[in-house]
This record gives C-alpha cells, structure tokens and sequence, in this order.
C-alpha cells in the first residue's frame, strides 16, 4: 500500500494534472482527504521521496491521463 506521501505525491499530481487540462471538469477527480478538497495545495508533498516514489507517481500520473485520454476520445 502507498505511503502517505505518496498518496499525496499522486494527488497533488492529479490536482495539477486536472488544471492543465487533464480533466474535463473539478468533478472528474475524486479527492477523499476532506482537507485536500477543502484547500488542495495543503496536500502538495514539499519533502524528499522515498526510494522509487517519484518514479511511481510519474508513471501513474502517465496511466492516469493516458486513461483519462482514452475516456475524452470514447466520450
């Protein structure tokens, strides 16, 4: 399972994924940290990763937007 930084590393991923344009709309990503959704940058990960964290978080940033491409084109 991921570690809390983690998860944050991926949802701050999302969060900015989603205000360049890798979302339709604020309702296509689904945040369950009520803080997080109150105030998003609160969530952004400032500190070091772990071991092969970044690389992870990249290449699921990658699988999410490749999906949420997939999803616009079917759509």
């Amino acid at each position: 399972m991921p570690t809390r930084s983690l998860r944050m590393t991926l949802l701050a991923t999302l969060v900015i994924a989603g205000g360049l344009g890798g979302c339709s709309s604020k309702r296509d990503v689904v945040v369950a940290d009520p803080a997080c959704r109150a105030n998003p940058a609160s969530c952004i990960h400032e500190g070091a990763y772990d071991a092969g964290e970044r690389e992870y978080a990249e290449r699921e940033a990658a699988r999410l937007n490749q999906a949420a491409r997939a999803k616009l084109r079917r759509g």
